[in-house]
C-alpha cells in the first residue's frame, strides 16, 4: 500500500494536479486532512484494494508543502460487476472514518453487531449514523429531551432538527439509554428495514465495539453501543444472579427487528419480554411504550421503577 501511495502522489506532483488554491490542511495542522483515493475494480477481503481508513506509514510523503497521513481507499466496482465495496454506504462509512468515528461491529466476530443496520458505522447498507454519534464523533447538533421522570414524550423522527431524541440516564456516570423515531424514508434510511422507534444503550467508557460482545475482566461488555431488539434477547442467557450474560459464540446477530410500531411490538424494558440491561448484564427498571405514531412524529409514555 505504502508503494502504491508513494507512486500516486509523486504523479499528482509532477503534473501538478494540485495547485496553491486548493485548501488540503483544514485542521492547520501540516498535513492533508484525508487523501481518498477511487478506483475502478475490486478487491477482495483484506488485499490491496480492499476498501479501507488508513494511515500512510513509509518515508515522509507531500503533495505540495503537506504531509500525506490519512487516506481512504474506494472502490467504484466495474459497469458490469457493481458490488458491495462499491456502494454508497461503503464510501460514506470509510470516510466517515476521516471525521473521527469509529467502527461499531467486532473485528473478530464481523456478523455480530446489534447496531447494525441503524448506523452507517455498522453496516454499509447506507442508512443514517444514530443520533448519539452523529453529536459525539460528528459534531452535529441534537434538539435532545433529557427524560428522568414517568410521563409522556413526544419526539420527531431523526431526520427534523427539533425534537429527535430522548436520553435517560442511568446509575451509571458513564451509560445511558437513548431512544430515536427512524423513519424508512429519504436518500439515506430508505435503506433500513422499517419505520420505528429503536432503544439504544450507550456506554461512553469504552470507544466503538470492535472488541465484541465478550465480557471483559472488569465484567463487563466493551461496546460503546448496544441496539435492545427482541432478537437479540434470549431467556437462556440469564445466569443465577439474573445477570443477563452475553458473549461473542452466542451470535449477537443485527437488530433487524428492533424498530417498535404497531405492526412489530409495542413496549420494551422492565416486564416485557424484551428488557433492558447495562453493560454488567443487571436489568434496568425502565419501560417504554408507543401511544400513537405518524411519519413524522411518536409519543411515548416512559415509566420509571422502584
Amino acid at each position: 500500500m505504502n508503494l502504491l501511495l508513494q507512486n500516486l502522489v509523486a504523479w499528482i506532483n509532477e503534473n501538478n494536479f494540485i495547485t496553491d488554491t486548493e485548501k488540503l490542511d483544514v485542521y492547520e495542522d501540516g498535513a492533508i486532512d484525508t487523501l481518498s483515493i477511487l478506483h475502478v475494480g475490486q478487491g477482495d477481503w483484506a488485499d490491496l484494494l480492499w476498501p479501507r481508513f488508513a494511515q500512510y506509514t513509509g518515508d515522509t510523503l507531500r503533495i505540495g508543502d503537506k504531509v500525506v497521513k490519512n487516506f481512504t481507499l474506494q472502490s467504484l466496482g466495474t459497469v458490469d460487476n457493481p458490488n458491495n465495496y462499491s456502494r454508497l454506504g461503503t464510501i460514506v462509512h470509510e470516510f466517515a472514518h476521516s471525521l473521527g468515528t469509529l467502527d461499531f461491529y467486532s473485528y473478530d466476530y464481523i456478523q455480530e453487531s446489534s447496531v447494525a443496520p441503524w448506523d452507517i458505522m455498522a453496516t454499509s447498507n447506507g442508512g443514517f449514523p444514530t443520533q448519539y454519534l452523529k453529536a459525539k464523533y460528528l459534531g452535529w447538533d441534537l434538539d435532545e429531551i433529557v427524560v428522568a421522570t414517568s410521563g409522556e414524550y413526544i419526539i420527531n423522527n431523526t431526520q427534523s432538527p427539533l425534537q429527535n431524541v430522548i436520553i435517560i440516564n442511568t446509575d451509571s456516570d458513564d451509560e445511558q439509554i437513548y431512544v430515536e423515531y427512524r423513519s424508512k424514508s429519504g436518500d439515506y434510511d430508505i435503506n433500513l428495514p422499517d419505520s420505528g422507534v429503536i432503544v439504544y444503550r450507550v456506554n461512553t467508557h469504552y470507544y466503538g465495539n470492535t472488541e465484541g460482545y465478550q465480557i471483559n475482566q472488569y465484567n463487563i461488555y466493551p461496546c460503546e453501543v448496544h441496539v435492545f431488539s427482541p432478537s437479540t434477547f434470549d431467556q437462556t442467557r440469564l445466569d443465577d444472579e439474573n445477570r443477563y450474560v452475553l458473549s461473542n459464540s452466542d451470535g449477537i446477530h443485527p437488530s433487524y427487528d428492533a424498530a417498535m410500531n404497531f405492526n412489530t411490538y409495542t413496549e420494551i424494558g422492565y416486564g416485557t419480554t424484551t428488557p433492558l440491561f447495562d453493560s454488567r448484564g443487571y436489568e434496568l427498571k425502565i419501560k417504554i411504550t408507543l401511544i400513537s405514531m405518524n411519519d413524522d412524529q411518536v409519543k411515548l409514555n416512559v415509566e420509571f421503577f422502584d
